[in-house]
């Protein structure tokens, strides 16, 4: 006298459309955090770039600072050969040569520290040749908030991260 009837569906209506959409969410979070990491990669390899171009304008300046250095203590010494120069004034003439030739050193291992690990960044042997050809030059600009904003939402992948995951949740 009583029956008992149930039905289940083969597939639940709601919950297949919601994984789909969940599932091209998350291409798209992976397709950014990919894009995520070739732009830092990038960005890696200019920075150093530029502090190869900067350190190898530095050690310019300091040889330049070294030869000025050397010549005075060539001028040094022979006053003191004429004695009108002290034991003081050539042996600070000698630590200037000194240290000059000390920050030329360090800032040629910056060219060549830089150089190693920018070159270990793009893949490449640190044998290959490269050559810096840019010149190092300062523009002045002046930002336009509303602009940056846009730029920053156009290019910056983890803002576009964080609104996909937003969208997920």
């Amino acid at each position: 006298p009583y029956g008992l009837n149930v039905n289940q569906p083969s597939m639940k209506s709601g919950y297949i459309p919601a994984r789909l959409r969940q599932a091209r969410l998350e291409t798209a979070l992976t397709d950014e955090a990919i894009r995520e990491q070739v732009q830092n990669l990038i960005q890696e390899v200019a920075n150093y770039y530029y502090e190869i171009l900067l350190a190898q304008h530095m050690v310019n300046t300091q040889r330049e600072a070294l030869v000025s250095a050397e010549a005075q203590l060539r001028m040094v010494s022979e006053k003191r050969k004429q004695e009108t120069a002290t034991d003081y004034d050539v042996l600070r003439a000698q630590v200037d040569v000194a240290t000059y030739r000390a920050k030329m050193i360090a800032e040629q291992n910056s060219v060549d520290t830089n150089r190693v690990t920018m070159l270990k960044n793009m893949g490449v042997s640190q044998d290959s040749e490269i050559t810096f050809s840019d010149k190092l030059e300062f523009i002045p600009m002046r930002p336009v908030f509303e602009r940056a904003v846009e730029l920053a939402s156009s290019n910056r992948p983890d803002l576009r991260q964080a609104e996909l995951t937003a969208s997920m949740e």
